[in-house]
């Protein structure tokens, strides 16, 4: 029998070699295996030699394929959409509250900054950084190199409006902070459109080429073989249509952004030149104004013209039918005439018969002024009509004037001059009023353009009409009259209601304000009856054209004649009757008297003036 101590060192046989690893021999071990007495190893317990089996090994797990990161989920990616969501979050409180300040001026003006202009174009910027975050926000993942194109043409745009309105001293002083402000965040709004744009393209162009490439591993060969199979269905060719179709309504939007900012910037421009154009009048000034319980300023335009004193005529006046009793004699102290244009008139451009009459002598002094918004004066903060009567006293002020006055209204301008006469009846000497407006036609009835006038104030920031007319005023050397109305010259896209934006929103402020009796210039105009001078020397001129359409504007006229007017001031009320032009058509019974009705109805207006001026 063998030594058993030698199979400890002897090599593998069949037998060892089938062993188990733990086994000592497998170990390396110096232990013997136990033999049994018949000299044969025990059975291993992984193997049963008898039934000829083997146990089956325990399956490896398979390597974790690693997962590649979607370009989509990068960080600059994610900053990017949570910019833009604060962004559209601030331009929409910010578009807000421009239309608060746009449709309550006296509520939110004093909140602001001060704003000198027609607190319209702030609402445009406003709108556009509104329009460009939201709209990008949900056409986030389909950019496009035209909506590239038209981000950067309307950025390039944009900036430059910055400029303008930062560096042209008349923008400085009248759109002032807030229009920077909104022209900043529109800026901002568009940069980052611009960036999400590209991002969201850069990681679409990553992401096409992993799909182009071989698929590196089973994940991305998984995705390749779906995309393979998405495009055999029936509703690729929709889904492909849809996504042009997002494209082209996100490049449409962008598109109309761009085409907005450059009537914007053509807009600007054309202000930029009337800016230029000097004030009408040699004694014209700008007075500097600040209204009760307000900390902002403003400036009106104020001129006075003429000497206090004056020699009576020699006769009568020319043309005068009531002037039988004008003696000549010394000269005398004569009252300074103040006159109120009507609604949608300057009064550079209404003051004309007047200044006339004044450089024939026939008048002494006589100071106009354009009411705040209209021709050369800012905006004022307050659209009521007590404010805009406190405004003309300040300025009558700082010009030095003393009075007294013979006030002479037209329209909405006969209805301030009552304003003014209760506040200062001691000043006061006579009054003409010609076709007034009244609290019958003014508060009591409804205006069927007020609505109008809103939306055209709001897209005045466009200055569609202006541009429209820059063509014929350029090429034509002397522009015909339609041509300058339409905005032929400097002067007149400055005095005109619908060239001048500034104009136009204020007459929609005074429309939407005041049309109302339960608006305070209603309140102001019932507490001034008791302060009027009702025995100041009145007449009262009307048109019967109108009285004749309007039941509402007679019965203005009768109590402008039989209420407001006291029976020791009454010197006349005459009912102007329109006449037919050349070519034997009915005059616009709705004009101006003084300015449409020819040779008679001037004629009826200097009669009314001189009249009560030597009386």
């Amino acid at each position: 029998m063998a030594d058993t101590s030698s199979l400890a060192h002897s090599e593998p046989n069949e037998i060892t070699a089938l062993l188990p690893p733990d086994s000592a021999s497998q170990r390396g071990g110096s232990k013997p295996p136990a033999y049994s007495a018949s000299g044969h190893p025990p059975p291993s317990p992984a193997l049963s030699f008898s039934r000829r089996s083997v146990q089956q090994a325990t399956p490896i797990p398979p390597r974790p394929i690693p997962l590649r990161r979607s370009p989509y989920s990068t960080w600059p990616i994610r900053l990017t959409l949570v910019t833009l969501i604060f962004l559209a979050f601030v331009s929409t409180a910010v578009l807000v509250v421009a239309v608060l300040n746009v449709w309550l001026p006296r509520i939110v003006a004093p909140y602001l900054p001060t704003h000198r202009g027609s607190r319209v174009l702030p609402l445009w910027f406003a709108g556009i950084a509104t329009w460009l975050s939201l709209s990008t926000l949900t056409l986030f993942w389909t950019p496009s190199r035209a909506t590239r194109i038209s981000l950067k043409i309307s950025l390039a745009v944009a900036f430059f409006d910055l400029i303008v309105l930062s560096v042209i001293p008349e923008f400085l002083h009248r759109e002032s902070v807030l229009t920077i402000i909104t022209c900043s965040l529109a800026i901002g709004v568009i940069a980052m459109c611009l960036v999400s744009n590209n991002l969201v393209q850069e990681a679409k162009e990553e992401e096409g080429k992993i799909m182009e490439n071989r698929a590196r591993n089973l994940r991305e060969a998984e995705r390749r073989a779906e995309m393979l199979f998405l495009s055999e269905e029936q509703n690729f060719w929709m889904k492909q249509l849809w996504r042009v179709f997002k494209i082209t309504i996100s490049f449409l939007l962008v598109f109309f952004t761009s085409i907005v900012l450059i009537l914007v910037t053509i807009n600007l421009m054309i202000r930029t030149y009337d800016s230029t154009y000097p004030l009408p009048f040699k004694n014209s000034q700008l007075f500097k104004i600040r209204l009760a319980d307000s900390s902002h300023t403003f400036r009106v335009h104020l001129s006075c013209t003429g000497p206090n004193t004056l020699r009576p005529p020699n006769g009568t006046v020319a043309g005068s039918t009531a002037s039988e009793n004008f003696k000549p004699g010394r000269v005398r102290r004569v009252p300074t005439i103040l006159y109120e244009s009507p609604s949608k008139v300057s009064g550079t451009e209404g003051a004309d018969w007047l200044l006339e009459m004044r450089d024939r002598g026939e008048v002494g002094r006589v100071c106009m002024w354009d009411r705040p918004g209209y021709g050369f004066s800012d905006a004022s903060p307050d659209a009521e009509v007590g404010a805009i009567e406190n405004a003309l006293w300040q300025a009558l002020e700082k010009n030095g004037e003393k009075g007294p006055y013979l006030l002479v209204g037209e329209g909405y301008g006969g209805l301030l001059q009552r304003i003014f006469s209760a506040r200062h009846a001691a000043l006061i000497r006579g009054h003409v009023y010609i076709d007034a407006e009244t609290s019958h036609t003014y508060f009591l009835t409804s205006h069927v353009h007020t609505h109008s006038t809103f939306f055209r104030s709001l897209l005045s920031p466009l200055g569609l009409h202006r541009i429209l007319a820059l063509p014929s005023s350029i090429l034509s050397k002397y522009p015909s009259q339609r041509d300058i109305n339409e905005g032929g010259t400097r002067l007149y896209r400055l005095l005109s209601p619908y060239l001048n934006p500034l104009t136009l929103s204020t007459i929609s402020q005074e429309q939407s304000l005041s049309h109302s009796p339960s608006s305070p210039s209603f309140t102001t105009l019932l507490a001034s009856l008791r302060h009027y001078p009702n025995d100041a020397p009145t007449i009262v001129i009307s048109s019967t054209g109108r009285m004749d359409e309007s039941k509402a504007w007679r019965r203005g006229q009768q109590s402008l004649w039989e209420e407001v007017t006291g029976e020791a001031g009454r010197v006349r009320w005459t009912e102007f009757v329109w006449g037919k032009d050349e070519e034997g058509n009915q005059k616009n019974p709705c004009g101006r008297i003084c300015a449409d009705a020819g040779d008679e109805g001037r004629m009826v207006c200097e009669d009314a003036v001189s009249e009560l001026l030597w009386s």
